[in-house]
């Protein structure tokens, strides 16, 4: 398989931090700055001058994700590895001056049947100096064990597949399996789907992470677990891993825990590393260079998809009550009346119109 970037005109430090993703999505370049609108009809897009549309990957297998690592090279999240496409294998592949390396920088057991597998990469800040690689994949609850698939209604994730957050380190073109630290744990993926999946650090060194409900749709609507979120957290050096939460919205509540790291209690208490809620599947967002604003793809169920702008304090956006500026399942015309618990996405097309949202940029 192909990879496809707008190589030429790509400002500098998104070379650097930023993710070219695997497909843009135009929405963002239509307007989402400009306000609340709702699309009328999604035409295709030329590239703006100073932009290419260029093939400069190829050979692999049903790739996820990338990163730019400061010096140049390209991180792919590969599913399978080598010669075999199995699904519960999953691989980072290393581009470099021009050429895709033939050894894996890692392989990684996965469970990787529906929509799971590994999903999502992020490099540190200090990247250049520590080698940390931050990896969003989906694991069987019981280390080892082989991989459960389908639907799981356990909504505390102890029960068959898991999504998690891990840190690995790189030196040179290898990632050192060894070195992995599980950081966040216990993402519920009951039904295979609504994974989302995606990380990138912002401008004040969090890492920012998204979760999708994994098909209990409930799940979005609360405080008390990790799904249907934005999480946020500020990763720890060293061998401990660990993290922090300070500025959260929940962090300081009554009752508040690490709900990455406390399995067995779910709700009972709000989740401090939770940001933003009330989100269905949003499986790819972008920072706006040299801020802390989120704009978050959601993909939409029955009727509407969602770029949604988060910034500080996060906010509810209203999954399952709400999707796009109605309410859940219909197709609402202006005015629109919100809740004032709920956020508006600021950008909002029906289903009537254009396909799925399946990325920003």
């Amino acid at each position: 398989m192909n990879m496809r970037y707008p190589v030429r005109g790509v400002p500098a430090a998104r070379l650097k931090y930023g993710l070219p993703p695997l497909f843009a999505l135009c929405l963002l370049c239509a307007g989402v700055l400009a306000g609340t609108v709702r699309a009328q009809s999604i035409t295709p897009l030329s590239l703006p001058p100073g932009f290419s549309d260029d093939s400069i990957i190829t050979g692999l297998l049903a790739p996820r994700a990338a990163v730019f690592t400061p010096d140049g090279r390209i991180l792919v999240l590969e599913r399978g590895s080598g010669t075999t496409n199995d699904q519960n294998t999953a691989s980072v592949r290393v581009f470099k001056s021009g050429q895709l390396l033939p050894d894996r920088a890692l392989t990684l057991d996965v469970c990787g049947d529906s929509e799971r597998g590994l999903l999502g990469i992020a490099l540190d800040p200090d990247f250049a100096t520590n080698g940390y690689v931050y990896l969003y994949y989906t694991r069987q609850a019981s280390q080892g064990a082989a991989c459960a698939y389908n639907y799981h209604p356990d909504p505390t994730g102890l029960v068959g597949p898991r999504n998690r957050v891990s840190r690995f380190t790189m030196a040179g073109d290898t990632i050192d399996p060894a070195s992995e630290i599980v950081l966040i744990d216990g993402i519920v993926t009951s039904v295979g789907y609504h994974n989302a999946g995606d990380l990138h650090f912002g401008q004040d060194g969090y890492l920012y992470i998204s979760t999708g409900e994994g098909g209990i749709s409930s799940l979005a609507a609360t405080n008390d677990n990790l799904n249907g979120k934005i999480l946020r957290i500020l990763p720890g050096n060293g061998p401990a891993g660990g993290y922090s939460t300070a500025g959260n919205p929940f962090d300081g509540a009554a009752g508040a825990r690490l709900c990455g790291v406390d399995l067995v209690t779910f709700g009972n208490g709000p989740c401090r590393e939770v940001y933003g809620l009330g989100l269905r599947n949003p499986f790819r967002f972008a920072l706006r260079p040299g801020t802390n604003d989120l704009y978050v793809g959601d993909v939409g169920g029955g009727v509407w998809e969602e770029v949604n702008e988060m910034k500080s304090g996060g906010g509810n956006y209203g999954w399952p009550e709400r999707e796009g500026f109605c309410s859940n399942g219909t197709l609402c015309s202006p005015p629109y009346s919100t809740p004032p618990s709920y956020r508006d996405p600021t950008y909002a097309y029906a289903h009537v119109d254009a396909g799925a949202n399946v990325d920003s940029a």
